[in-house]
């Protein structure tokens, strides 16, 4: 099992979701999650740059955002990893659940574009989740718009994220549920 705040492969989620049914796996996963696709993230633990790149902002690849069609292909590919969005008891920040390179982040995704803080997710009151720029060097983005340092962003299922570099897509349990169904059995 990954560390707490740590992306597993999605063939774990797989794994369940074929011998699970769907109200077992709503269960047994009741997080909502990041869907990461990056090829520049590591997950061998052995990256140590503890500088963040910086990288020119590409409007182009901004625009240029994963269809459920060209996740499911990924899926396939297992080149997908499942980040939950949940808060660690270790965290030193309250209030908020914070993603970056830095081991004390309650989700650490461990890429050179991504700052040692990069945004903050922000639960509100019904449960929905917010996302909220934290002044990272490389900026994050909601469906190819830059979330200015201190605007907070509210998240629908299947928005595309952008941190730096790494490309993800949001999902509540029910639209993963609903993603796996339509690309592991087709449905």
């Amino acid at each position: 099992m990954a560390a707490m705040g740590a992306a597993v492969p999605i063939a774990t989620y797989i794994d369940d979701f074929t011998r699970l049914g769907r109200e077992a796996f709503l269960r047994v996963h009741p997080e909502p999650l990041l869907l990461l696709a990056s090829d520049k993230a590591v997950s061998d633990g052995s990256w140590s740059n503890f500088t963040t790149d910086s990288i020119q902002a590409d409007a182009a690849s901004a625009a240029n955002l994963l269809s459920d069609e060209e996740l499911a292909a990924i899926a396939r590919m297992e080149a997908l990893e499942v980040l939950t969005i949940v808060k660690s008891m270790d965290s030193p920040w309250r209030g908020r659940i914070c993603l970056g390179r830095a081991r004390n982040n309650d989700l650490v995704v461990k890429a050179p574009s991504i700052s040692k803080l990069h945004a903050h997710f922000l639960v509100d009151s019904d449960g929905s989740l917010s996302v909220s720029d934290a002044g990272s060097q490389n900026g994050t983005l909601v469906n190819g718009t830059a979330v200015a340092r201190g605007q907070t962003v509210p998240l629908r299922p299947r928005d595309d994220l952008q941190f730096g570099t790494v490309r993800a897509v949001f999902h509540t349990a029910e639209s993963f549920y609903s993603f796996l169904a339509t690309s592991v059995s087709g449905r």
